[in-house]
C-alpha cells in the first residue's frame, strides 16, 4: 500500500510535470545561461524539460537500456557503490536521490536488512512508478518510500538520513560540470 509522504507527493495522486514543455522557463533559472544536454548546447531554462521528456519515454525500458549500454557492468558498479555505503543492520535511514527505478535503493535495503528504511527521490513520476512496481514485485515495499521531488531542492530537514546517494543522476544537476 502506498502512503503519502510527509515530505511531498508520492507518485500515486501526485502532480505530473511530464506535460511541461521543454521551453517553459521556471522563475529561478537564468534564461540566458547555457548548458549541455547530450551533444547539444541548450538554454539552462530548457534543460529540465528535455530531461523530463527523455526519462518519461524510457522509464519502462531504463534498466534494460542500462544493461545493453554497459554490458551489465552497471550492476557491478552499483554493488560496489552500495558496499561503500555500508548500511547498519541495527537501523538505517537512507536517501537515494535520482533513484527512479530503485536499483540502488533495493541494494541498500537488502544490505541493511529489515531495519533499513530507504527513501527514493526522483523528479520523474514515470521512473518512480516503475520503482514502486519493482519494489512490490521484490517484496521491498515496506522498506521503501517514493517521493517525487527535485534533487536540487530536497524537501527534507537536515539530519533526516544516515546516508545520501546519487549515482548517474548527478549528471542532470545544474551544478554538475558534466551534463
Amino acid at each position: 500500500m502506498l502512503k503519502r509522504s510527509r515530505y511531498g507527493p508520492l507518485v500515486a495522486g501526485s502532480g505530473n510535470n511530464a506535460d511541461a514543455h521543454p521551453s517553459e522557463a521556471t522563475p529561478d533559472q537564468d534564461a540566458g545561461a547555457r548548458t549541455h544536454f547530450g551533444y547539444s548546447e541548450v538554454r539552462l531554462d530548457q534543460k529540465q524539460g528535455f530531461v523530463d521528456d527523455v526519462f518519461h519515454k524510457v522509464a519502462h525500458r531504463y534498466d534494460v537500456m542500462n544493461d545493453l549500454m554497459s554490458g551489465g557492468l552497471h550492476r557491478v558498479w552499483k554493488d560496489v557503490f552500495v558496499a561503500r555505503v555500508r548500511p547498519s543492520r541495527s537501523g538505517f535511514k537512507h536517501l537515494d536521490v535520482a533513484g527512479g527505478t530503485g536499483d540502488i535503493a533495493f541494494r541498500v535495503a537488502r544490505a541493511g536488512g529489515p531495519k533499513t528504511d530507504v527513501t527514493v527521490l526522483d523528479i520523474n513520476p514515470d521512473m518512480l512508478r516503475v520503482g514502486i512496481e519493482r519494489a512490490e514485485k521484490n517484496g521491498l515495499s515496506r522498506q521503501l518510500k517514493f517521493v517525487e521531488a527535485n534533487a536540487e531542492d530536497l524537501p527534507f530537514p537536515d539530519g533526516e538520513f544516515d546516508a545520501y546517494t546519487i549515482a548517474f543522476g548527478i549528471r542532470m544537476c545544474r551544478g554538475s560540470t558534466r551534463r
